[in-house]
């Protein structure tokens, strides 16, 4: 009995499963060599002086700065305090230092930069192996004081989001998007860092790419480079600017520009860990995702038709931005039912809705849509409306768009997409109609497949498989995503077709439903696509080494390939970075069972518990490891307890019953059992569980 129990809880885990011309950022003053594809901003103000001085005006050129007097904007004479930490501010010998007090122990730091300049400016400090490091306290540049970030949270060390963890490490977090030509360098065997930057911050090349082709283009009348950007689509344009602008995965150690985002990133889904139900900004989402869901993307509305290139700023003020392409009649009373040029007639204030992030930092969505008060009432989503009157609820504010505009709605994706979403009965209609409608934007039947992949039908299986094929790249790449929750055989077959994809990224995730294939047994064709697949995602696997999911993915893989000390190594690995990685304890927890070291097992199971108190399913693999061990008291009792905690939960009610009826418990095992039938009347499981017990 007890091998039966290993083997299902096996199979339901297993399937829910520098460089020449760079700088050290460590350095003082590097140098970069004179054979850089790089020339740096001072070269391109040779020609383009205008354009540099407008740059010097941006965001981008504040990016990252020295710690410096030019550049720092926080009092360091002060002291502060805030969420169980202390922090003094002050100068040192020409330096910026701060002490940081936390758990009763006081550390110096050297500020070493700069970190953006408006509404807040934040400070790196250097660590250990190579890190830069945020200070979780930031300067607001309003108000002139010191503030925390999250702040009211408690942040315990070993979560991955403290300040000295990797998700406020500058090298895995930020550096890619706040200098130019980063590469991290990281090594995870000496978990370290050697990160170098072209420049500093985000210059020319940042968004032209590497200048010498230009340049030498110019002097030999050959073909610019440069011009490809000028003659490019509405979405080459706006994939350069996703380059950094988009919540994405890199698949390579390059955050350089590229007009073919998908070749080098997984960009996020509008699903409801980062966005709201209706696909509206829930996290810090960076813009694109939002863009390619809205009216303006799907009209060739590009990021410079509004914002400036250089200075980053808005090309016009008020609703003149808006009234480049829309007609004056939208800023008159009859249409905002608001005063007008007061606030409420601002286009932004109704269609751009908002949200902060970093603490003080309000940021637009840019969904561009209609308020849909009637929308929150239903599902509790935001609303423009009640964002300005906050003394309102959303039934006034619905109230109020019916008075002004009746009770018919202009269809919106969302209407379909909550129901998907909230998991309403029935909304599997509601799915299938977006993944059908070409009209919907590619991003939104991108997250209807994510809403999808985790149901096991034959019709959504279909859907899916229907998608691998789909004409839109980002479609393709969520349904070839989705194929590790196919049975083996299917997840192969779809697999090598995904493999051949023009897109890196598609075949990246289809090559995850292959690696076990044995190279030799296919064609030679084949074995040659499947190699240069599995290059780029090893390639993949190292660039988001520094990262607990990475370290995660790089576990599968040595587990598929059957290495399991590899595997069990990366497991440990992303523990160490983050003590909340769930599905490393699992799988650790899996390893050690199919060697039969139940005791490791066992001082894992341990660990998880004490960090997941409330796990279920730890409860469950805890039994299944006493019983393994010949602990029969043990077993009962975590199963038991994995049942209270989720008494819905038809395998840990199974595997409970059948254990009480085994152990001698007849009585209880029938009266647990008769109290499952009665919320699960119609499961095949306990009614052959009920025949087996009346037999026996």
């Amino acid at each position: 009995m007890r091998n039966i129990l290993w083997f299902l809880v096996m199979a339901a885990v297993l399937g829910s499963c520098t460089g020449n011309g760079t700088k050290e950022v460590y350095k003082e003053n590097p140098v970069v060599h004179p054979t850089t594809p790089y020339l740096g901003a001072q070269k391109c103000k040779e020609c383009h002086a205008s354009s540099y001085l407008e740059w010097k005006q941006s965001d981008h050129f504040y990016s990252m700065q020295k710690a410096t007097d030019q550049f720092v904007r926080g009092d360091f004479n002060t002291t502060f305090s805030a969420d169980e930490m202390d922090y003094r501010f002050f100068t040192e010998d020409s330096t910026y230092q701060v002490e940081v007090t936390e758990l009763g122990k006081t550390k110096k730091y050297r500020v070493a930069y700069t970190f953006g300049w408006h509404p807040l400016q934040q400070y790196l400090v250097a660590t250990e192996n190579g890190r830069f490091q945020t200070l979780r306290a930031s300067w607001d540049t309003d108000k002139n004081r010191w503030f925390h970030q999250n702040s009211g949270t408690i942040v315990e060390p070993h979560d991955w989001l403290s300040w000295s963890k990797g998700g406020q490490n500058w090298n895995t977090m930020c550096s890619s998007c706040h200098s130019t030509h980063v590469q991290k360098n990281y090594d995870q065997e000496k978990d370290s860092f050697r990160t170098t930057y072209q420049e500093i911050n985000v210059a020319c090349e940042s968004c032209h790419g590497p200048g010498r082709g230009h340049l030498l283009a110019i002097e030999s009348n050959e073909k610019d480079p440069y011009a490809d950007l000028l003659s490019a689509t509405h979405q080459q344009k706006t994939d350069n600017c996703a380059t950094c602008h988009a919540r994405r995965t890199m698949l390579e150690d390059s955050g350089d520009p590229s007009m073919e985002f998908l070749s080098h990133y997984f960009p996020q889904s509008l699903n409801t860990a980062f966005y709201e139900p209706d696909g509206q900004i829930k996290e810090e989402d960076f813009v694109y995702g939002s863009f390619l869901s809205s009216k303006m993307h799907r009209n060739h509305v590009t990021c410079i038709n509004c914002h400036h290139p250089h200075t980053g700023k808005l090309k016009k003020e008020g609703n003149n931005l808006c009234l480049q392409c829309h007609d004056q009649s939208y800023t008159a009373s009859s249409h905002t039912h608001h005063s007008e040029n007061s606030e409420g007639a601002q286009c932004i204030n109704c269609h751009m809705d908002g949200k902060y992030f970093m603490g003080n930092d309000y940021r637009r969505d840019h969904s561009f849509r209609i308020p849909r008060p009637d929308q929150s009432v239903k599902y509790g989503t935001s609303n423009a409306c009640n964002s300005c009157h906050t003394d309102k609820d959303p039934k006034w504010a619905s109230k109020n768009v019916v008075n002004w505009f009746g009770t018919d709605r202009a269809y919106h994706f969302s209407d379909d997409l909550i129901p998907g979403a909230a998991g309403e009965y029935g909304a599997m209609n509601n799915l299938k109609s977006l993944l059908a409608n070409d009209s919907v934007p590619e991003i939104i039947r991108a997250t209807v497949i994510d809403y999808l992949k985790i149901n096991t039908s034959i019709e959504v299986s279909q859907l899916i498989i229907d998608a691998l094929s789909d004409k839109e790249p980002l479609v393709r790449l969520k349904a070839f995503s989705s194929l590790m929750y196919f049975p083996e055989n299917y997840r192969t077959q779809y697999g090598m077709i995904g493999i051949k994809d023009e897109i890196k990224s598609v075949r990246i995730v289809a090559f995850r439903s292959v690696i076990g294939v044995d190279p030799l047994s296919l064609s030679p064709e084949m074995e040659q696509i499947w190699e240069n697949v599995h290059a780029e995602y090893l390639e993949y696997l190292k660039t988001n080494a520094d990262f607990p999911s990475g370290q995660l993915l790089i576990g599968e893989y040595y587990m598929t390939i059957g290495q399991t000390n590899q595997a069990i190594n990366a497991y440990f690995r992303a523990l160490k970075m983050d003590s909340l990685q769930l599905d490393a304890y699992t799988n650790l927890t899996i390893l050690y069972s199919g060697q039969d070291q139940a005791e490791k097992a066992s001082l894992v199971l341990d660990m998880a518990i004490r960090v997941f108190p409330n796990h279920a399913e730890f409860y469950y693999f805890i039994g299944l490891n006493e019983g393994a061990l010949g602990n029969d008291d043990a077993q009962i009792q975590n199963l038991k307890r994995a049942f209270e905690i989720a008494p819905k939960n038809p395998k840990y009610a199974y595997n409970y019953i059948l254990l009480l009826h085994q152990s001698g418990q007849q009585k209880e095992a029938n009266n647990f059992l008769n109290s499952v039938l009665k919320t699960q009347p119609n499961n095949p499981k306990f009614l052959e569980l009920k025949k087996y017990f009346s037999l026996n």
